[in-house]
């Protein structure tokens, strides 16, 4: 008998230090702005948990019941439709510029158009080095001459020209592809 009380009372202890610990981890999510107060019906369970060997505790939400009773909105950008034949079922697969293949990770081979007629000419150009800006270590401003021919007239068939910064700018990003 004696073993079942002191059992019990730490069991008790613990549920004591479980509710104190709860309210003050709610405190603070409030006070963070991470969640608010409110009269909804969808409860869910909360447990805290004390992270191994420390002091300090988690909050963790039951959210199974809440999302059994959600309904299904739709994508979350309406419009969007997936595409079937863009979908990559074999390696090697291309994304962000690099090539995946089953064992290996590579940058894909990127060509730069430097022949500049259109302002569709700039914006391919100007896409194609955004993606590969970090990967060459290029800040904005290196190529801020570049993007500054998208400033104009807002047909894609008018006319541009690169101007000197923008042929020093682009010249930079050949020299830094051709030492990739």
């Amino acid at each position: 008998m004696i073993g079942n009380q002191c059992r019990s009372t730490t069991v008790s202890k613990a549920l004591g230090q479980g509710v104190k610990v709860l309210e003050e981890l709610v405190e603070e999510q409030l006070a963070k702005g991470h969640t608010v107060e409110t009269t909804s019906p969808w409860n869910s369970l909360v447990f805290v948990i004390q992270k191994l060997g420390k002091d300090k505790w988690r909050l963790l939400q039951d959210l199974r019941q809440i999302n059994n009773v959600i309904e299904d909105m739709g994508s979350p950008q309406p419009g969007f439709e997936l595409r079937e034949y863009k979908v990559q079922k074999m390696p090697p697969w291309r994304c962000l510029g690099l090539e995946i293949g089953k064992r290996t990770i590579v940058p894909q081979k990127l060509e730069i158009k430097a022949k500049i007629e259109t302002l569709a000419d700039v914006h391919q150009l100007c896409g194609a080095l955004n993606w590969v800006r970090p990967w060459l270590g290029l800040t904005t401003e290196d190529i801020a001459p570049l993007f500054n021919l998208l400033k104009g007239g807002e047909e894609l068939s008018s006319p541009r020209e690169l101007t000197p910064e923008a042929k020093e700018a682009l010249g930079k990003v050949q020299h830094l592809m051709s030492t990739r």
